[in-house]
């Protein structure tokens, strides 16, 4: 056990090596404790119906956002981590060499529906520049409320991550999957996913924001409506 513990901070601290932050503005970040916790051991493959509902944040390009995840039974819940095109191994071979929003391959379609689809790298940067943040726990699940311009928001609970099985770390991050994937010198598979990075932890080392992350680690997707 003490080395697959090892393993996976070793494959952490080696993702957050690659992170490139595309911003860096400062937000405010105040706490709201509410009750207690729901399973932190929580399957990573999430529920079948989501009943999802569409947020409107006032965004510049009007786009809806989920109240939930993907594979997610309540705004607050987990839901499922998934691989990027939800194939591949935990280094990151055998999973899709292209963008995949919008496509077969596009988790969020296959897992709610067609009327959704996952996010698209501007996508996420415009959610992180526009929305302001409050860390927040509802029923035990700790993660971010953003705010959009008019005043609507959603819930982005840390869902912690999946290196070689299982949920790891959950309540620590929540590292959530855009649809498009960018360059890398780090992984043998030469490219990484870009993901919107959120932090329990909010200083010089742990700073949230849109970065890019291993396509072989299973992470959170929060999907958008299809345009």
């Amino acid at each position: 056990m003490k080395s697959v513990k090892f393993l996976s901070i070793a494959v952490l601290v080696l993702a957050m090596a690659t992170a490139v932050p595309a911003y860096s503005a400062k937000r405010s970040s105040k706490s709201k404790k509410v009750t207690n916790t729901m399973g932190k051991y929580a399957p990573t493959s999430g529920c079948a119906v989501t009943n999802a509902k569409a947020v409107d944040l006032g965004l510049p390009s009007g786009t809806l956002w989920a109240d939930r995840n993907v594979g997610a039974e309540s705004p607050q819940a987990y839901g499922g981590l998934y691989r990027y095109g939800d194939k591949g191994k935990p280094s990151g071979e055998g999973c899709p060499r292209e963008n995949i929003g919008g496509t077969k391959l596009d988790v969020a379609t296959k897992k709610m529906g067609k009327k959704w689809r996952m996010p698209t790298a501007a996508q996420l940067v415009e959610l992180w520049e526009n929305c302001t943040y409050t860390h927040e726990t509802i029923d035990g699940q700790k993660g971010f409320r953003l705010t959009g311009p008019n005043g609507n928001s959603i819930f982005l609970p840390m869902t912690g991550t999946m290196y070689s099985y299982g949920r790891s770390q959950a309540g620590e991050f929540g590292f959530y999957q855009s649809g498009e994937i960018t360059g890398s010198e780090m992984y043998q598979v030469g490219f990484e996913v870009v993901v919107l990075q959120l932090w329990e932890r909010d200083d010089e080392t742990f700073t949230p924001g849109v970065f890019k992350d291993s396509v072989g680690q299973g992470n959170a997707i929060r999907a958008v409506v299809a345009q």
